[in-house]
């Protein structure tokens, strides 16, 4: 009898076709798409609300989403959105901005209707949004669901339940750690609990490529789309398996019972102009360049590190977050203080694991932090690690990206410094585990708390580092992190031009960067007269290629000094015609830099080599 009350049911729910009127209105959102009826990368959506008591309502659609940091307004992407009541009467709507609709008359609100564009297509609606962020909706191909692109929410009602129905063409297979209702071969149907573990969930659907290992408690699953069809799953996990032991052995058990690797393999670039991830608690979405022919050292290479920075998410900010992460609000977002924990100590993390399970030489590990030391030389030392962390969004969006090189090298030193204090005995894993202990998924620390709580479980010298050299701008310890190690550290003083806030994409076609975007240029780009799409060709007579694109700033071997002469070339193209235009000017505001070398040495002690081994767990 269960049985049939469940088909009749099923039946009456997906008789949406014809008429979404016959599904019972309750008190959870009822989202269905119909992934079959896709038109120009553009999807229908259909909600039956929750009953609510109001006489206005806003519906929102978010403008950020975490773990990105950046200002999407998904709304853009949304079109023609209608009320009606349970008779399909329409209700008056007005669109208040980019993501808010108001609906009047709420108290009878049945249904919300609206088309939704992909971005992996959108040229034209503003600036491009990060690819594992994002949506496809390619036609017999491929359909990339981050839910935050496509579903909105109702203003206040963001802890109900919401529940997913994905008609679907029968050979394609969708991929997602959401929790399963029900799967045929033309319907899937899904549930969580809230709005957030909705966005929480991305889904992948397409001909399935699908290979599951079980590592532990965890059953782990990665979906792969391969545009050039170039590299499976299964040689994928293999792979990846190697780094998911490594972290298995640093973590112990793993927070999580199913796991899943959502990779999108591009065979031509991206309109962001970038390749990634995003994680997410139970998953983390992959948008990569697809192996080459002869390339696929390379292509696991790069895998291999980006799978172990976004696998260890499940620890931090996943496991350990503060409640400004907890409580995450799409549309009006309070930033965190420490972004140096959720991104730098897990990049940090991902190297590591790599060193310890012998992934990686000593020597790549060395390049790998000398490559951050020099790359952090890019971004504003004057300014505190938690105050670019609070202004992420906003005021130091300009600043982020630090958070992968000088966040790392925070985690590095934290991690040898407490090895320090604890004769070697404990490391930076040990004093997580021990928050997580403490606090956990569902309890978030305090903000301003955490410096504290680090020290508590660790040493006075520990807080004094944590709030002169993360709260403060006190430089991190490089030189005493590398001698309790054995390493050798050195840098070279340089003079550098300042750009401002350029962002440099390659043209693949000509193997070129080109100035993609002015977002806050200097006085001296200003001056030069450098527009957006302008190819370098050429510095004062020296070419410019991938290898030696730092020469356009400036290094130890090419200083640029106010006052200098600065000549660049660069390549502009009105249609397929291409123009060199010589641009120049005397150099202004100009900064002093450091090389830094950072690498192993030959004359250590017996004591050093004791403490390395402790650090690497051995």
């Amino acid at each position: 009898m269960k049985k049939i009350l469940t088909i009749l049911l099923f039946l009456s729910i997906f008789s949406f076709s014809s008429s979404l009127a016959q599904v019972v209105q309750n008190n959870a959102y009822q989202y269905f798409v119909d992934i079959t009826k896709a038109e120009n990368d553009r999807l229908t959506i259909e909600l039956i609300t929750p009953k609510l008591i109001a006489t206005k309502l806003n519906f929102m659609m978010p403008a950020y989403t975490a773990g990105s940091y950046r200002l999407y307004n998904y709304g853009r992407f949304v079109t023609g959105l209608k009320a009606f009541d349970e008779n399909d009467n329409p209700l008056t709507v007005v669109r208040a901005d980019t993501n808010i609709w108001e609906i009047s008359g709420a108290g009878s609100l049945y249904k919300i209707t609206y088309k939704v564009d992909d971005t992996f297509d959108d040229t034209e609606k503003g600036a491009p949004v990060f690819e594992p962020a994002g949506t496809n909706f390619e036609d017999g191909k491929n359909f990339l669901f981050n839910n935050q692109a496509m579903f909105g929410y109702i203003e206040g009602y963001t802890n109900a339940e919401f529940n997913l129905t994905v008609t679907k063409p029968g050979e394609f297979y969708g991929a997602t750690s959401m929790d399963v209702l029900e799967r045929t071969e033309s319907v899937d149907r899904f549930t969580t609990p809230n709005f957030f573990s909705l966005v929480d969930n991305p889904l992948m659907y397409c001909r399935p490529d699908t290979t599951s290992i079980y590592m532990g408690n965890a059953q782990i699953m990665f979906s792969v789309y391969s545009a050039g069809k170039n590299v499976k799953s299964a040689q994928i996990s293999e792979e990846v398996k190697k780094v998911l032991e490594a972290h298995k052995k640093y973590i112990g058990t793993f927070p999580v019972e199913k796991y899943t690797f959502i990779m999108y393999l591009f065979d031509k670039p991206g309109i962001s102009g970038a390749a990634g991830a995003l994680e997410h608690n139970n998953s983390s979405v992959y948008f990569m360049p697809d192996a080459k022919p002869g390339g696929m050292k390379e292509f696991m290479t790069a895998i291999k590190h980006v799978s172990a920075h976004e696998f260890f998410h499940i620890i931090t900010p996943l496991n350990l977050h503060s409640r400004e992460i907890a409580e995450f609000n799409f549309n009006y977002p309070k930033m965190s203080k420490h972004l140096w924990l959720y991104e730098g100590v897990t990049e940090y993390a991902a190297h590591l694991v790599q060193l310890r399970s012998g992934l990686i030489s000593m020597d790549e590990f060395c390049k790998n932090m000398q490559d951050k030391i020099n790359n952090a030389e890019r971004y504003d030392n004057k300014l505190s690690f938690t105050d670019i962390s609070r202004g992420a969004f906003t005021v130091y969006k300009d600043q982020y990206l630090n958070v992968y090189e000088k966040g790392a090298l925070i985690g590095f030193c934290l991690d040898v410094l407490i090895r320090e204090s604890t004769s070697g005995e404990k490391g930076i894993m040990d004093i997580l585990n021990a928050l997580i202990a403490k606090y956990g998924k569902d309890r978030p620390f305090e903000d301003e708390e955490l410096f504290g709580e680090i020290e508590a479980i660790t040493s006075p010298a520990i807080g004094d580092y944590l709030r002169k050299c993360v709260g403060g701008i006190e430089p991190l310890p490089i030189g005493k992190t590398a001698k309790l190690l054995g390493l050798e550290y050195t840098k070279e003083k340089y003079n550098q031009i300042d750009f401002g806030d350029v962002e440099f994409i390659m043209n693949q076609a000509t193997y070129r960067f080109y100035f993609a975007r002015l977002n806050s240029p200097s006085k001296f780009t200003l001056k030069l007269g450098i527009k957006p799409g302008d190819e370098i060709v050429a510095v004062n007579r020296m070419l410019i290629t991938p290898l030696n694109l730092h020469d356009v700033f400036g290094s130890p071997e090419n200083s640029f000094s106010n006052g200098d002469s600065y000549e660049i070339v660069v390549s502009r193209f009105e249609g397929t015609r291409e123009t060199l235009v010589k641009l120049e000017a005397d150099v202004t505001g100009s900064r002093v830099r450091y090389k830094h070398e950072f690498t192993q040495s030959n004359n250590f002690t017996n004591q050093q080599l004791a403490f390395r081994d402790k650090w690497l767990g051995k």
